[in-house]
């Protein structure tokens, strides 16, 4: 299912990236991806070594 999301969330992005004619403006456009990236990569790191935030149950 996560696959599924991954593959999902990228063609969004890919739209995205094509209605904001990234190419004109690349280095902005690769500057705010790197960071939107690094924000949702660390947020996730964060969440997923916190132990049992939301009631998970151990794996």
């Amino acid at each position: 299912m996560s696959v599924l999301v991954g593959v999902v969330a990228f063609a969004i992005a890919a739209v995205a990236w094509h209605f904001a004619h990234a190419e004109a403006h690349l280095w902005p456009a690769l500057t705010a991806a790197g960071v939107g990236l690094a924000a949702v990569g660390l947020a996730h790191t964060r969440t997923w070594t916190a132990p049992n935030r939301w009631g998970k149950r151990p794996s």
